[in-house]
Parts: C-alpha cells; structure tokens; sequence
C-alpha cells in the first residue's frame, strides 16, 4: 500500500475502475482474510466465490442470488438502451421532417 492509500500501480492497472473512484486501502494485505471476509466483518478467513476446490469459506446461494440479480440489471440496462435509441431515432425523424418542411415551405414561397 502506498502512502497515500492507494493501491501499489501494479495492482491499480488490474482494476483499472479503481483509479476513477475514491476508493482507499485501509489496512495492510493479509493472509488470513480478503476484502469479502473484511466486507462481512471476518478477519479469521478467506473467502472465496469461484475456487474450483472450495477449500475457502462463502455463503451458499449467493452466486446464484447474485447472478440472477445481474442477469436483472442487464436486462433493465438493455431496456434502458433500446429506449434511448429509440428516442434517438424519433429525434432523428423529428430534424428530418423539420428539414422536409423547410424545403417544402422554400419550395412553396412565391
């Protein structure tokens, strides 16, 4: 950890979305527990959501919860986008009949 609470640069580069957030490294690294266990207020264990071996503790259905909770947010992110390009494309149609009838009115002026 630097002086500044900060991760070592090394370390920042793997989460780049870190150095765009006030985010700050508030004790040393250790081995006997990790940000999850630190999160639930343990500091006598790892844990650990995708060890293949599940030699490290976690809370059982919290993937599952949180993949379903994920998939939810996908899909109101991808409702929220098709929104916007639909609004864009009604601007759009919106500008090209205001153009249409800019010409029409040139067309029409004695």
């Amino acid at each position: 950890m630097d002086i500044d609470g900060k991760l070592e640069s090394y370390r920042e580069n793997k989460f780049p979305n870190f150095y765009h957030t006030e985010y700050s490294v508030i004790s040393k690294q250790s081995t006997s527990y990790n940000c999850f266990a630190w999160a639930a207020g343990e500091d006598n264990r790892w844990w650990s959501p995708i060890d293949p071996d599940n030699m490290y503790y976690w809370v059982e259905g919290f993937i599952a919860n949180f993949v379903k909770e994920s998939e939810a947010i996908s899909d109101y992110t991808s409702k929220i986008s098709n929104l916007e390009l639909q609004i864009d494309n009604y601007k759009k149609d919106i500008q090209d009949l205001t153009s249409e009838n800019q010409e029409l009115q040139k067309i029409a002026k004695p």
